[in-house]
């Protein structure tokens, strides 16, 4: 019993581990703004598939914002991130930003 409960104790320190390590390196990134850019309440475009996803804002070129999580989808890339005034949500990578490492 005790080899099993230090078991999956390791087990769950592995997985804890890599998803800290995920977010590490998402947090990495930094995104400018270059035009008019919409921030969405869910991290899929505007039209994608059968759902409509809410406009909560949109981004004005040179707000600053910080990169949260980064997630992809099967024909995009959505960068969660957190503005300057503590609003959250989704912007999907395209023309209207630029992404960096670093």
């Amino acid at each position: 019993m005790k080899y099993v409960l230090l078991s999956v104790a390791v087990f769950a320190a592995v997985i804890a581990g890599v998803i800290g390590y995920d977010i590490y390196s998402d947090r990495s990134y930094s995104v400018e703004i270059l035009a008019p850019t919409p921030l969405l309440a869910e991290a899929h475009p505007q039209n994608y598939g059968e759902t409509q996803n809410r406009v909560l804002a949109t981004l004005a070129p040179g707000s600053r914002i910080i990169v949260l999580r980064i997630r992809y989808g099967k024909d995009f890339m959505a960068i969660r991130v957190r503005t300057d005034s503590d609003l959250d949500g989704w912007i999907i990578f395209g023309p209207t930003i630029e992404i960096t490492n670093g």
